[in-house]
């Protein structure tokens, strides 16, 4: 009878530990998928609105407007970008796009250059 109710034991830690485990991956794997959907869904919105001042890869010839050297004057950061996006930049051709785009938009460009930004240094 102690055995049984040891292994008993054993297999409800094991079923507890194992089963707590399992979200944790599969929410990773979730987040990857919802990651790469945002980027999709950015590359979409980039084509439509940024291709024509940042170039197809964010080379643009103009040093200023371009994503792929890594000198971004106003910030690196999401929350820098997203500004930059929808407010635009006084002063230069960056116009804000909070008028035009929604914010899950603007969310998702961001996302989107980021990646440009991070596969021009491979």
């Amino acid at each position: 009878m102690i055995k049984l109710s040891l292994f008993l034991s054993t297999a409800l830690l094991c079923l507890f530990v194992f089963g707590l485990a399992l979200p944790v991956t599969v929410g990773a794997d979730d987040a990857d998928a919802a990651k790469q959907d945002l980027i999709k869904r950015g590359a979409l919105v980039y084509k439509t609105r940024c291709v024509v001042c940042h170039n197809a890869e964010g080379r643009s010839p103009n040093k200023r407007m371009r994503f792929s050297d890594h000198e971004w004057k106003h910030g690196d950061k999401p929350d820098q970008i997203q500004k930059v996006v929808a407010d635009g930049v006084k002063g230069t051709a960056m116009m804000g796009f909070k008028n035009r785009l929604q914010e899950n938009d603007i969310k998702a460009v961001t996302a989107y250059i980021i990646d440009l930004a991070e596969k021009s240094k491979e």
